[in-house]
């Protein structure tokens, strides 16, 4: 997460440089052919930069989205091997966490 924003605020201030040179074009009288150029220029990069940040920003939503369903589904394991372990199994055996996972989605389709 740092390293995307140590890029944006990189990107932004490369979009601030090259707005202040333009303005300085502008101001000493460039041909409007040029000056028309540079604009279209600075805006095809503040459009990639742009498209750039979404792309990050949906890689971030992506991400955290993952991470809670992985934690989500950590914590319905523990709760079903303590389930399993503390009164369901009497029997000392380790319990197969995809036994166990299954038991449960079986469980929960049942009572559905």
């Amino acid at each position: 997460r740092q390293e995307l924003e140590l890029e944006n605020k990189k990107l932004k201030n490369d979009l601030n440089e090259l707005r202040k040179t333009i303005a300085e074009r502008a101001s000493q009288d460039s041909s409007s052919s040029e000056l028309q150029d540079s604009y279209n220029l600075l805006l095809g990069q503040l459009k990639a930069a742009s498209e750039e940040l979404d792309a990050r920003k949906e890689e971030v939503l992506i991400l955290r989205t993952q991470i809670v369903s992985n934690a989500q589904l950590q914590e319905k394991s523990e709760h079903i091997q303590s389930e399993v372990g503390g009164g369901l199994n009497n029997s000392k055996e380790p319990v197969d966490k995809d036994e166990a996972l299954k038991a449960y989605h079986g469980l929960s389709e049942s009572k559905k």
